[in-house]
């Protein structure tokens, strides 16, 4: 399993739980960077008055995404007569013009983003991932800084610090090639067909990424049969 430890104390220890702080925040991240014509949340927040009664908007009416990667388009089913005005302005503030209400649904169409907009946001992601990586580095070096001090105050002894430093950096290691994979798959989605790998991190890196994730015993490179 990814970032599993066989030696562990509270250098380790503190590292892997800071690391993967860092980790539940970077999928936010992407995740938020990734939706592409998404409506979900459309309605939430919105009050509406029927028949002299305040109803929350999402509980008499409920969005229908399309299910394509890059929806084109999502439906308003009306579950009460009486929110019809409020829906039209909504939707014209929103600038979503090609709608058309049939019986209590509105159907409404979405213009595709144009290659510029996903370019753009496929460079967002890089830089998230940048940044991300950047913490668990940081993560890293203070850790091993603080593994050096302890071996000067007598905290912990040589092999222990030894052992320590490389479960860090082998900790650092695994989790950095997770967040590019995560990357890579956040631009996969946006950019589709014309998602390219780069040389920083190679398909041969997503594929043993894929294997760790899988459960497989990676052997390093250097090691001997």
């Amino acid at each position: 399993m990814l970032y599993e430890k066989d030696h562990e104390n509270t250098y380790t220890n503190s590292a892997k739980n800071r690391m993967v702080d860092y980790l539940d925040e970077y999928i936010l991240q992407l995740e938020a960077n990734t939706q592409l014509n998404n409506y979900e949340r459309f309605l939430y927040g919105k009050t509406v008055i029927i028949d002299n009664k305040k109803y929350r908007l999402n509980d008499v009416c409920e969005i229908i995404m399309c299910e394509k990667t890059i929806p084109t388009f999502f439906q308003i089913k009306m579950h009460m007569d009486g929110a019809q005005e409020m829906l039209t302005e909504m939707l014209e503030e929103a600038e979503l013009t090609d709608v058309t209400l049939k019986g209590m649904v509105y159907h409404v169409k979405l213009a595709m983003p144009t290659d510029e907009k996903l370019d753009e946001l496929s460079g967002k992601i890089k830089i998230v991932s940048r940044a991300q990586i950047a913490n668990i580095t940081k993560v890293k070096a203070e850790t091993v800084q603080r593994i050096q001090k302890g071996v000067q105050a007598e905290f912990i002894d040589i092999i222990e610090s030894s052992l320590s430093s490389r479960e860090v950096t082998k900790l650092h290691e695994e989790l950095r090639q997770y967040f590019m994979y995560l990357a890579t798959n956040a631009q996969k989605k946006i950019l589709g067909k014309h998602f390219k790998f780069e040389e920083d991190f190679t398909e041969k890196d997503y594929d043993l990424v894929i294997r760790m994730i899988n459960g497989e015993v990676i052997e390093d490179d250097d090691e001997d049969d």
